[in-house]
């Protein structure tokens, strides 16, 4: 409150700041600090504008709470750089972002489960080996029949975590325009899938165009262990393409990918499909009656050893699982059936993933009965009873801590 108001006679301050009071008979409102001549030219005699008064008060005050949440959100800014920094830099064996990768991308369906756990046992050398190639690394691993496929910067290595064993792979000739990676087991063999981007011109439109090419390289089971002498073949280009989506599920000696020509247009989208066996691509029709969606909306996983299609939208409760039939079993007008709708009611489903269906049983049946294993967000994990429709929380035994020990979980139809 200023002295000259004290001076003049009452005066009293609202809940705006606005310090009103009467001067040589006149009623006025004013801002405090302001001299009596500046009282003297904002003197006030109605009720509209001391309402017009109090209005730019009170944007005043806005204006500056504006300005102070930006400069939060400047600094908190800051600060996650930072730390993505110290993360991505540090002295881990892979980074905080792609350990999210390891657990809820690729490898799943082959046959195992990565997890991330802070342990300093089996400090053995190859341990030590695996640890200075991929420090610093900023590519996934995969996993199939028990084996990691490990990428670092300038090498590839296959790793047995039960042997303790690893083998360097020969570095493909077109490393540095790698696009993405497949592994699969057939025949006492693993057969490792590299895709690579070429740029062709385009005569017709004068432009730069780029192309996926395919190679694979095929590694005996026995040879795990030692380096190998094996020489990568061309596959050619791939006959279709990728949409942006790298996962991919592997079923019965086959690898699938959701393919197409365009992101968001169901009529274009399609699965392809590579035969380890025959090493030919091929395409495998959709659920004749699944909703029309984009590729953002699917997903392609393995489940009880047969390839399903999950179809949903972000904003839906419920999550649609098609199961495609063997040849050799009858069905009526389509290769696929609707085998599970899942609810999610109550439950955060704008993040859900199907990542595979694990046994709880001993026998090794596939068929048996099991539960469904999904991811909830980046780091909640849980499963789904297909049977009696009810979850169950596997917070407290899948982690991803981004600092630690690789540890693989074999054999993951019988992981209960």
């Amino acid at each position: 409150m200023t002295n000259w108001l004290n001076i003049a006679g009452s005066c009293w301050t609202d809940e705006c700041g606005l310090e009103h009071g009467r001067l040589n008979g006149v009623s006025f409102v004013g801002a405090p600090g302001l001299t009596p001549e500046a009282h003297e030219l904002f003197s006030i005699r109605s009720d509209r504008q001391v309402y017009l008064l109090r209005t730019l008060t009170k944007l005043n005050k806005v204006q500056t709470l504006v300005s102070r949440i930006r400069k939060h959100i400047c600094l908190t800014r800051q600060r996650i750089a930072r730390s993505r920094v110290r993360i991505r830099y540090g002295h881990s064996l892979i980074d905080h972002h792609h350990s999210h990768k390891l657990m809820h991308g690729k490898g799943l369906g082959c046959g195992s489960i990565m997890k991330l756990r802070n342990s300093n046992e089996h400090s053995t050398n190859t341990v030590d080996q695996i640890s200075a190639n991929l420090a610093q690394s900023s590519t996934p691993l995969l996993t199939c029949s028990g084996v990691l496929f490990l990428i670092s910067k300038s090498k590839v290595f296959l790793y047995d975590p039960i042997r303790k064993s690893i083998s360097a792979i020969p570095k493909p000739a077109h490393f540095g325009s790698t696009f993405s990676w497949a592994l699969g087991h057939v025949r006492n063999a693993f057969k490792l899938l590299h895709f690579y981007t070429i740029e062709k011109f385009d005569n017709l439109h004068y432009c730069q165009l780029k192309e996926i090419m395919c190679e694979i390289l095929t590694i005996p089971t026995s040879e795990i262990g030692s380096d190998s002498q094996e020489n990568w073949r061309s596959l050619g280009k791939c006959p279709f393409a990728f949409l942006g989506r790298k996962d991919y599920a592997s079923v019965d000696d086959k690898i699938y990918w959701l393919v197409g020509e365009k992101k968001f247009d169901p009529d274009c989208i399609r699965i392809m499909s590579f035969d380890l066996r025959s090493e030919n691509f091929g395409l495998v029709c959709f659920p004749k009656k699944y909703s029309n969606r984009s590729v953002e909306c699917l997903d392609l996983v393995e489940i009880k050893e047969r390839l399903c299609l999950t179809d949903r939208l972000p904003w839906e409760s419920t999550i649609y699982v098609w199961m495609m039939m063997r040849d050799k079993e009858e069905f009526a007008n389509d290769l696929w059936i609707k085998k599970y709708r899942i609810e999610l009611l109550g439950i955060d489903h704008h993040d859900v993933r199907i990542l595979g269906y694990l046994s709880t049983n001993n026998t090794g049946d596939s068929q048996s009965e099991g539960e469904i294993l999904i991811k909830f967000g980046t780091k909640s994990f849980g499963f789904y009873d297909p049977i009696h429709g009810r979850f169950r929380d596997l917070a407290d035994k899948i982690t991803t801590n981004p600092g630690a020990d690789l540890q693989l979980l074999l054999d993951r139809k019988n992981l209960l």
